[in-house]
């Protein structure tokens, strides 16, 4: 029998208890949050309960669909393998969600005789609902049935070996890796064209909903070592394997691929394609349809938008193929020469929609090489991507890579924006398998302030490219400061396993140590990775460095190696110095800063209310937005708003517009009740609704929510926030209060004890 967890909204609790009830009468060990006991912390019971389940019950309905906590706990359940999702109401599964095929409870009235039961029971792994009890068998009986058992079991076994290779598991059977395919020759020619038909070949098979596609990024790794089938398979986790070469010469193309399966590096098929460049469309169509076949095709679903879709002539699939190769190695010449090719191709061939969405990304990807800076030309960069983007979607709107370039264009793998987001959703609906989506959308849902939607997208992309160490990170990150110390310790486990000797490990473990107040063991950590880094991956270490320098108040020993140049200005408005008239006046105005204008804008406001000139700290405000209700959409995201929307409120009722600064408190009210109703919350968060409090004249609410952000971590030295808490100016009406000054002497107590932890590290800072 099984170990059941159900998922489910607070306002289903009747269905619930009665499904639960008809598990559990079978015989099924079943747990939901009426287990969790008084006094213990909720959200690690109910973790613990999730992780230890054989089978996750989802049950969604108008009101879990709704719900962070049941998507992030689904999530978790598809990812791991463990989804069983069910409709209590005729809801459709959310998106990520919708190639499980959904049990139908519609309208059972919990009676444990019907047909919904019975196909909820045969999915978590009983054939049917029990109707009376089991006989007991007597000995001989037993041993009967025993021996006859064994019979069949060997013939079945033997039946199955003779007839050829033993099948994997379903779950594994759609699990590959489109290795890079090796060019023949190794020239400036043909290998990015080689890139681009292995890549073709991915997307071509990306498109299928249920083929769980490792991402390109992961796969590249391997490019030119001589790493097994098996050692790579299980970096991978992957149950098969397709590799090739590509043979160009001239007009005539040769592509040869096998199929590997990755457990013990048994070729189980392999083919070469010859043909005219004219024919790669064919080539590409016949080798994507021939490995679904192997792959069984029946478990692996329809095919989504392929090559063969999106035809056009040879010569102009040669320029695409290898201009899409040359975009990958973000280097400035390379991605220059792309831009070319692809003008080229289009004016062979202006309808050729692939070679539009590409010409989108290999504009953006050349103001990315280039470090563009916020001004006219970036700006008009930027349009013209869109553009070219939106020629894409005209062409062909069921084609991913189109939605995807129109993404990228609008920044939307950086930034947030609603448009941005509505073609991330639509790419990842096109090709369940884009890892550049998931990301993305994790950055648009921390943007928006709703993290459990945040995880959920990092954990998709993760399963996707496992070896994509940035993606590790940032996930492994939130998860700490969601309280999954667990799933946060195992991503640190698996860099480690998987890229032992590397410096990503140590910036996962400094980034766990920092987010606990640990500043002594971030700077060991981040030590550590410095030792390990070249001239690439230091300024990964030292921004770990910085950061816990700063936070124990070691600002003139972080300074030097702060993790981006910082003149004198700059480093005073980040710490909430005093400024001069003329120095807050050239902040704002110089658009060359590598922030944002919206950042250094916010901080200028921060360090002029903390200097007691409100005046110019609302009239700065009024310059980027016409009222309150503007914020909203704020460009420093959700937890932005939260603390630069406190200081705004402050300067207006200095400035005497109460009437305003209380429009603007209840936004942030309203924005923040929103999050927590959603799900978890990052641990300072609380922090930030404490300053909103305080502005507001709720000391007792503000000195509570201080209280409960230090019992999850010393969280207040980040980049915008101030190394002291008596400094920040939303805190002002607080200061004479006793229990402040207690939260305050904690602090200080504990900067003290990390800073004498510290000291005999910073000798180590000096050599390296």
């Amino acid at each position: 029998m099984a170990n059941i967890f159900l998922s489910y909204a607070r306002e289903d609790v009747g269905a619930v208890e009665a499904l639960a009830g008809a598990l559990e009468s079978a015989g099924h060990t079943v747990w939901w949050d009426r287990y969790v006991k008084g006094g213990h912390e909720y959200a690690p019971e109910i973790e613990r309960a999730l992780r230890d389940a054989d089978k996750v019950v989802v049950l969604w309905s108008h009101n879990s669909v709704a719900s962070g906590w049941v998507r992030d706990e689904a999530g978790l359940a598809r990812d791991t393998g463990r989804l069983v999702p069910a409709t209590i109401d005729g809801t459709p599964a959310p998106l990520g969600f919708g190639q499980y095929q959904l049990v139908d409870l519609r309208g059972w009235k919990g009676r444990r005789k019907a047909a919904a039961v019975d196909a909820l029971f045969q999915a978590v792994g009983d054939t049917e609902m029990p109707r009376k009890p089991r006989p007991v068998l007597g000995r001989r009986r037993i041993v009967v049935w025993t021996v006859a058992a064994a019979v069949l079991v060997l013939a079945a076994l033997s039946a199955v070996y003779f007839a050829g290779v033993l099948q994997p598991r379903k779950a594994e059977a759609i699990s590959m890796a489109v290795l890079p395919f090796e060019a023949l020759p190794a020239d400036e020619t043909n290998s990015p064209f080689a890139e681009g038909v292995a890549e073709e070949i991915h997307n071509q098979l990306a498109g299928n909903p249920k083929l769980r596609l490792i991402g390109r990024t992961s796969a590249e790794t391997f490019r030119g070592t001589n790493a097994d089938a098996r050692t790579i398979g299980s970096k991978l986790h992957v149950a098969y394997l397709l590799d090739g070469s590509v043979r160009r010469a001239g007009n005539q193309v040769k592509v040869a691929v096998a199929l590997v399966r990755a457990n013990d590096g048994v070729e189980l098929w392999r083919h070469s394609y010859s043909g005219k460049l004219d024919d790669i469309f064919t080539i590409q169509a016949n080798i994507g349809q021939q490995v679904e076949g192997q792959l069984r095709a029946q478990f692996a679903g329809p095919k989504g938008v392929t090559a063969s879709t999106l035809a056009t002539s040879g010569e102009v699939y040669g320029y695409y193929l290898t201009a899409r190769g040359l975009i990958r190695s973000r280097e400035l010449a390379k991605v220059e020469t792309a831009i070319g090719l692809l003008r080229r191709t289009l004016e062979i061939d202006p309808n050729y929609a692939p070679a539009w969405a590409e010409l989108a990304v290999a504009t953006r990807t050349q103001g990315y090489v280039q470090g563009e800076l916020v001004n006219e030309a970036s700006v008009r960069g930027r349009e013209e991507a869109i553009g070219f983007a939106n020629r894409a979607v005209a062409l062909a709107p069921q084609l991913a890579e189109a939605h995807l370039a129109k993404a990228i264009a609008l920044e939307a793998l950086d930034d947030t924006g609603d448009e941005g987001k509505t073609e991330l959703l639509a790419t990842v609906r096109l090709d369940p398998n884009s890892a550049d989506a998931w990301g993305g959308l994790a950055r648009i849902y921390e943007w928006e302030g709703y993290f459990p939607d945040e995880m959920v997208a990092f954990r998709r992309q993760i399963a996707i490219d496992p070896l994509w160490w940035p993606a590790i990170y940032h996930a492994s990150d939130l998860a700490w400061a969601l309280g999954y110390k667990a799933e946060a310790q195992d991503y640190a486990q698996r860099i480690e396993r998987e890229n032992p000797g590397a410096i990503d490990a140590h910036l996962i473990r400094a980034a766990m140590a920092y987010n606990s107040g640990d500043f002594s063991g971030a700077l060991q950590e981040g030590l550590a990775a410095r030792r390990l880094s070249d001239a690439g991956t230091r300024p990964f270490a030292d921004r770990q460095i910085s950061h816990a320098l700063r936070a124990a108040g070691f600002l003139e020993r972080a300074r030097p190696i702060w993790w981006y140049p910082v003149d004198d200005s700059m480093w005073s408005l980040w710490n909430g110095r005093a400024l001069s008239r003329d120095t807050v006046d050239r902040l704002y105005r110089d658009a060359s800063l590598q922030w944002s204008n919206e950042s250094v804008t916010f901080a200028v406001l921060k360090t002029l209310a903390s200097n007691g000139r409100s005046a110019e700290a609302v009239a700065l405000y009024r310059k980027r937005f016409s009222s309150p209700d503007a914020m909203v959409r704020f460009p420093s995201g959700h937890l932005g708003f939260l603390e630069d929307g406190a200081t705004i409120a402050l300067a207006l009722r200095d400035t005497g517009q109460k009437a305003e600064a209380d429009r603007l408190l209840a936004l942030l009210r309203s924005e923040a009740q929103k999050r927590l109703d959603h799900g978890p919350v990052p641990n300072n968060y609380r922090y930030y609704i404490a300053m909103a409090q305080a502005v507001g004249g709720n000391n007792d609410a503000a000195i509570r929510s201080l209280e409960q952000s230090a019992q999850r971590g010393w969280l207040y030295a980040r980049e915008k926030s101030l190394p002291d808490l008596a400094m920040e100016p939303a805190f002002r009406s607080l200061v004479k209060d006793p229990r402040f000054q207690r939260i305050v002497g904690q602090q200080r107590a504990w900067q003290n004890k990390e800073r004498r932890e510290m000291e005999p590290l910073l000798s180590q800072l000096d050599r390296s």
